[in-house]
């Protein structure tokens, strides 16, 4: 079997053959069955059903592993044919790196569930409950990574708090990364770079973030003087300390930012004007949140969400099992949703955007070699991955797009060769205006070098079993279920390849914002039976006033101004504000 990406299907250990070959090859096949009527399954149900001949998809074409900086995230998977194919990706470094199985918490919205619980706890349940999936002995684990976004100040690495509390041997080391919404992407990789490294042959995989206890600060002048006081000798110098906090501002907590540090701007705020520059009507997003909890119901109602351990809550006989945010709604109902970030006539509401969630999950990654020697049954190879930079301000949730043009260039894939999406849902129109992107003609040339458009993506194959609008968003373990359901996907559909990407904010580098993009395969006996995709149409036309760095802002007919519906442009503080508004 050849594969792509960073996950693909594997049969039973005994099956694995290793190969000196520079693609991976890879038995699967006794029991693989045609497709029929009787072994299709319907993850959407979203009305007419897809051709089910069976595409074979050919991996042949070296892949170079490249690292550059990253913002936005994104992931293929695929899976092995018996047969010799076309297209393939070079396994990475000489190994196979495979994924055994991964697991998560159910995904809770904050403040209820998980209220009570600490980070380190709800990482140390995803722990514990990897463990119990894949039967595996503690000390067998030599490395594990987690990513985490909101650090709790007493468990600051996480990763090693949690593991410790899992009852993993002490001589295991256990670092935290952070990467905003892909800070679990960041944890796979570095753990896949370890093995490449040599440095280990096992690693766990995860992340978690925990939101109903959000750190609040004191105020600077609070914390200086609380600071000082303990260094006063005298009592006019406590007195002289004491008079700063006088003052109501210095009494004033210090709430978590919602803006982005390097450009002062809400991720919201972002979302907003990226639908605006693709024009994704506020329609067109409220429709795809409802499909995004319809599927996500339908996935939970038919056992398919089945990476989620229950976690029992300390101090309670209660075990929490599902998701909670998972709330199917009407046309009427999302209609009546005001403006949540640019008021009065943004397009982004609570409705169509994700909420703060409170959730872990955790992957086991090793080699065929190891998974054989051991007896573990793998899921997926991980085969590719890239990190890509780009403006923050204007391209700060377009990183999909990029990630995906090249990851399927440099592989000689197209859109229609993946059988699997999985796109992050930081917002319904962050989603949308990345398809547009991709099926831009504009865009395409002028942002990406192409001399057509990438092409449209199938809406019949993306997010089947809901996504972050629906599940929930811990923000540093999104990744990792990202990756383990396009595993479980393509076993359920009987695809081959699967692509997975995120949006991230965030990053380490002022002006940038990464992204992490991979390949993935999996191997199933089914083909999904689904809705003909959504109408995605091309943007057409993108103006670009470099100069003022607005990359993405369509001129208004009214003023002549790049006018982004941010209440402070000329347009929008006139009696034309909302005709003004629909032109842009």
């Amino acid at each position: 079997m050849r594969i792509l990406a960073l996950a693909s299907v594997l049969p039973r250990a005994e099956n694995i053959k290793s190969s000196a070959t520079p693609f991976f090859h890879l038995c699967l096949s006794d029991e693989r069955q045609p497709l029929t009527e009787k072994n299709k399954i319907d993850p959407g149900n979203l009305g007419n059903s897809v051709d089910p001949v069976y595409q074979s998809v050919n991996p042949c074409k070296r892949v170079a592993l490249q690292s550059t900086r990253l913002c936005r995230s994104a992931t293929t998977v695929a899976t092995p044919p018996t047969t010799t194919t076309k297209k393939g990706v070079n396994k990475p470094g000489g190994k196979d790196i495979v994924l055994i199985d991964g697991v998560r918490t159910p995904f809770a919205v904050s403040g209820t569930h998980f209220k009570n619980m600490m980070l380190y706890q709800l990482a140390q349940s995803a722990l514990r409950g990897l463990l119990h999936r894949t039967n595996i002995e503690k000390s067998s684990v030599e490395y594990i990574s987690f990513g985490t976004v909101v650090q709790d100040v007493q468990t600051a690495n996480v990763a090693r708090e949690a593991a410790l509390a899992a009852g993993f041997p002490e001589n295991i080391p256990a670092h935290s990364v952070t990467m905003a919404c892909i800070s679990s992407n960041r944890a796979i990789t570095s753990c896949i770079g370890d093995i490449l490294a040599g440095t280990c042959e096992t690693a766990i995989a995860g992340g978690a973030d925990f939101m109903s206890d959000a750190p609040i600060k004191l105020s600077r002048t609070m914390r200086s003087v609380m600071l000082s006081f303990g260094k006063a000798k005298t009592l006019q110098q406590r007195l002289v300390l004491g008079s700063k906090l006088l003052s109501l501002k210095a009494w004033t907590p210090e709430l978590p930012a919602v803006a982005e540090f390097s450009t002062q701007e809400s991720m919201g705020h972002s979302a907003d004007r990226l639908a605006a520059a693709f024009r994704v009507s506020r329609q067109e997003q409220d429709d795809y949140a409802m499909r995004t909890h319809r599927l996500a119901r339908k996935a939970a109602d038919e056992g398919l969400l089945s990476d989620i351990v229950p976690v029992k809550v300390p101090g309670s006989a209660t075990y929490i099992e599902q998701d909670n945010g998972i709330r199917p709604s009407t046309p009427d109902v999302m209609a009546k949703l005001k403006p949540a970030f640019v008021k009065p006539h943004g397009t982004i509401t609570a409705g169509n955007a994700s909420f703060l969630t409170d959730g872990a999950s955790a992957c086991l990654i090793t080699t065929s070699e190891r998974a054989k020697a051991m007896g573990w049954t793998p899921k997926a190879y991980l085969r590719d991955h890239v990190y890509i930079s780009q403006d923050p301000k204007d391209q700060l949730l377009l990183g999909p797009a990029y990630a995906i043009t090249r990851l399927l260039d440099r592989n000689g894939l197209t859109l229609k060769d993946i059988d699997v999406y999985e796109i992050h849902e930081a917002f319904a129109g962050q989603v949308l205006a990345n398809l547009k992107a991709l099926d831009s003609e504009y865009f395409c040339k002028n942002y990406l070098g192409r001399s057509t458009p990438v092409g449209t993506l199938p809406m019949d194959k993306l997010n089947l079993w809901g996504g972050s609008l629906s599940i929930g968003h811990p923000f540093g373990a999104t990744g990792v279920r990202l990756v383990t359901t396009a595993a479980n996907r393509l076993r359920a559909e009987g695809g081959r390849l699967a692509l997975v990407a995120a949006c991230a904010a965030g990053g380490y580098v002022a002006r940038v914002r990464r992204l992490v993009v991979g390949l993935f395969a999996e191997l199933g006996s089914w083909i999904a039976n689904v809705s003909p995709p959504i109408e995605v149409t091309s943007l057409g036309r993108l103006d670009a006033l470099k100069e003022t760095k607005v990359i993405y802002g369509l001129k208004c007919n009214d003023c002549d101004k790049h006018c982004w519906p941010d209440g402070k442009k000329t347009c929008l503080q006139n009696t034309r504000a909302q005709a003004c508004q629909q032109k842009t």
